[in-house]
């Protein structure tokens, strides 16, 4: 597969097309026939001359029907193209070092030739959907479960997942040249990467009749240093108008290799590459985590940001209409009901206090903790281990007398010890003014959203 720039298409036209077909005529590969739109001693049907280019040229290869009905392609430019041609037939010279293109047809030829190019730029249906998406939020926002919902009609051929870490590579991501067991021996090969494998299929999606759009998925994509592991992909992920890479990269000889493989054709037919218009790339990001890489502009500016904000997954609709909580359970800590939710609005409303004044992206999600499947026992010894831990070593490491009010100075620097207390005192371990001015005030709230009271606070 070769993407051409301007130039190389222009080269193609006033150089190559002549050569093509005055070759293609000495070794008989053009059939004889009696009509068609050259006039000498070969002639051929403009539906050969298209297929012949195609084949030739590209490697794409197709039947001679496929081109007489525009619409079966979808493309209504090319019997426009086809048309042109064969009004100006007459144009067209011949002579015996091959076939000179006056200004009318090689400007025809010319359409034509940016039609293909078209062609071969698959749009799917959401092609209006960003390509580049990084989805962003504070912890326990919903960020992979929002990937999940919108990959959960697609076949899972069509998607490959892949989650970043500290140590992550270029050559994990692309691909790179290493050993591979083969029968028991020891072979050395290509062995792509998620961005290679996924890249590949959609190309060859793209190049059918009725192509389809496939899916990258990067997980907690600022783990890794993104613009590290990207290299020189970090090209690719400007798109033009159409979706595709506005500028193209020179590979590697083994990734060349790779392609040869897998599309066939020569060697030098790969010197570059794009990423096509049914190829997307959606990653997550938590920009509250401690020990990320952080991205520099360049990067950043090439992708569309989505935030999620903490109460934005905060319900979902049932089959019947019903607006219920995504995140939904009771338990019982000093004599007195919590409901998860609800608790998890009241500690974000006292760490958005002017007193506290932790920033949005450490606030908590409705995902923070998955409470199905726990009971009402296992539930306090989760929000110990993941809801007081996290506050207390992240969250509000620089401000715990404040925020923990209720717990005994002693104890206030000691992660066991808050954990302790939470059990015994439940809500009051966060002061006593927590369950009035927080938690019943958020119940309130989340009862208004539910549309199951009425009235205002």
């Amino acid at each position: 597969m070769i993407v051409m720039s301007d130039s190389t298409t222009e080269t193609d036209i006033k150089e190559y097309l002549p050569k093509m077909f005055t070759e293609a005529i000495k070794s008989n590969e053009i059939s004889r026939k009696n009509s068609g739109i050259f006039k000498g001693k070969y002639v051929w049907t403009t539906e050969e001359l298209i297929k012949i280019f195609l084949e030739e040229k590209y490697g794409f290869h197709a039947k001679v029907e496929d081109f007489k009905d525009s619409k079966s392609r979808g493309d209504k430019k090319i019997s426009q193209v086809v048309r042109n041609l064969v009004s100006h037939q007459k144009n067209l010279e011949q002579n015996y070092s091959g076939f000179k293109l006056t200004k009318r047809v090689e400007q025809a030829t010319f359409e034509f030739v940016e039609s293909v190019k078209f062609k071969w730029r698959p749009l799917v249906e959401n092609s209006n959907l960003s390509r580049n998406t990084i989805i962003f939020g504070a912890p326990g926002t919903g960020k992979s479960y929002k990937i999940a919902k919108k990959l959960e009609e697609i076949d899972k051929n069509r998607y490959e997942r892949v989650t970043f870490y500290r140590d992550y590579t270029y050559s994990q991501f692309v691909g790179t040249y290493k050993p591979i067991a083969d029968d028991g021996e020891i072979t050395y090969g290509f062995v792509p990467g998620p961005f290679l494998r996924i890249l590949v299929k959609a190309l060859k999606s793209g190049m059918s009749s009725k192509p389809e759009s496939y899916y990258l998925i990067i997980e907690e994509i600022n783990r890794a240093d993104a613009a590290s592991v990207f290299g020189d992909v970090f090209q690719l992920l400007d798109r033009n108008e159409y979706g595709e890479s506005e500028y193209h990269i020179n590979i590697s000889n083994d990734v060349k290799k790779y392609l040869m493989m897998e599309f066939g054709g020569k060697l030098e037919d790969y010197s570059e590459l794009k990423i096509p218009n049914n190829m997307f790339i959606w990653a997550t990001m938590n920009s509250a985590d401690q020990g990320v890489f952080p991205m520099d502009t360049a990067f950043k500016r090439r992708w569309n940001f989505e935030y999620l904000g903490v109460d934005d997954n905060e319900f979902f609709i049932d089959e019947k209409g019903k607006k219920l909580e995504s995140q939904s359970c009771t338990f019982v800590v000093n004599g007195e009901a919590i409901e998860w939710n609800v608790f998890r609005r009241a500690l974000n409303a006292k760490l958005s206090s002017e007193n506290i004044g932790v920033n949005e992206d450490k606030l908590l999600g409705p995902f923070f903790i998955k409470v199905s499947g726990l009971d009402k026992v296992d539930i306090i010894d989760v929000i110990c281990d993941k809801v007081i831990m996290y506050l207390f070593d992240d969250a509000v490491k620089t401000r715990r007398k404040l925020f923990f009010s209720g717990c005994s100075e002693e104890n206030i620097n000691r992660y066991s010890m808050v954990c302790s207390e939470f059990k015994k005192k439940g809500l009051d371990v966060f002061g006593k003014e927590f369950k009035k001015e927080y938690y019943d005030i958020q119940k309130r709230k989340r009862d208004m959203a539910m549309g199951t009271v009425e009235g205002e606070l």
